[in-house]
């Protein structure tokens, strides 16, 4: 008996990389056919009237982005494998790979054998039943690689709220029953289980009420999480609702409070340190010039090559510092040499 062909939608309003993949993809994907469409309303359109074994979708898109579908995906197909296509940098999201589910992330352009070994190692996450849909984690980490400005209204039976991003920033949360705003409201929606998303373009509130990184968040939601299963005997079902999700955080001891704030300024400079390495591998080619011109005795550096150097410098010690601070206050002693 012959089986009928799988079906691959690439939504993409590049002509070129809607043809690319319609023409290559099948020599990597045996059996499976290619449907395009040009913006993600066309592809939201096309999931809710075919039958579709994988997508594949770039973010920036006119009518409806990726995002959008995206979230019509995770809300209405959990067990649909899907690549993203983003012109962002991917590496850090790329590690993650195990824990993404069934997403995968890949840099622009692409190939379509890069694509097609994704889309077949996304499928296999199905084919062992290992994982439904994607975590919001991810999504939210997509987030910050676009420098997306939006707010995410997440539903989970009765509970909802909104949690805003501006230029990938997560700067304020509201949560509607509780009637709360701030750091408190975005952890009490990031814990929540089997949620529903939505995406509105319009940011509904401009006002910072988040300092901590997004990062730092997620890690402390996750500990807590963790915390109450060991609370109630590893017995992941029987996890304390986030309604009531323990102490406060004015109510915390001491000790868990500044293991908290440690947490968050752990995550702060694990932020800054990848700032830091940006900026030092843009300035490194200038510097290695200037240094090989002074070893040389050709020339006094400009006034804009010593600002330079005198930033990058400053960027160093202060990131040494902070890491010297940070392992004093996790008790180990701190090693300038690795600083």
């Amino acid at each position: 008996m012959i089986s009928s062909p799988k079906t691959v939608l690439v939504a993409d309003d590049e002509h070129a990389i809607r043809r690319l993949m319609q023409e290559a993809l099948p020599h990597h994907l045996p059996g499976f056919e290619v449907a395009v469409v040009a913006d993600g309303q066309e592809a939201i359109d096309y999931l809710s009237s075919h039958p579709v074994d994988v997508v594949v979708t770039d973010i920036a898109m006119p009518v409806k982005d990726g995002f959008a579908v995206l979230a019509h995906v995770r809300n209405h197909h959990p067990n649909l494998p899907i690549v993203v296509l983003t012109a962002a940098e991917v590496e850090g999201i790329q590690r993650e790979a195990p824990r993404l589910g069934l997403l995968r992330v890949l840099q622009k352009p692409a190939s379509a054998a890069q694509v097609a070994r994704q889309l077949l190692e996304a499928r296999s996450e199905t084919a062992r039943g290992r994982m439904s849909g994607f975590p919001l984690a991810t999504l939210l980490r997509l987030l910050q690689l676009e420098r997306k400005t939006c707010s995410l209204h997440v539903r989970s039976g009765e509970r909802r709220g909104r949690l805003h991003f501006r230029s990938g920033e997560l700067v304020n949360a509201y949560a509607f029953e509780l009637d709360e705003e701030g750091e408190d409201a975005a952890r009490y929606l990031l814990s929540l289980d089997e949620v529903t998303i939505d995406f509105e373009r319009s940011l509904h509130n401009h006002l910072r009420r988040i300092h901590t990184p997004l990062e730092t968040l997620l890690m402390d939601v996750a500990r807590r999480i963790d915390e109450r299963r060991r609370d109630a005997g590893g017995d992941p079902t029987a996890v304390a609702s986030p309604a009531s999700g323990g102490a406060r955080a004015d109510e915390r001891s001491p000790l868990a409070s500044a293991a908290t704030d440690l947490q968050a300024a752990i995550g702060g400079l694990r932020g800054r340190t990848e700032v830091v390495a940006r900026a030092l591998d843009a300035a490194a080619p200038a510097l290695a010039t200037v240094a090989q011109a002074l070893a040389a005795d050709e020339r006094t550096p400009t006034a804009a090559e010593e600002r330079r150097i005198a930033a990058a410098w400053s960027e160093v010690t202060e990131l040494a510092q902070r890491l010297a601070r940070a392992a004093d206050a996790l008790g180990a002693p701190a090693d300038p040499g690795r600083a």
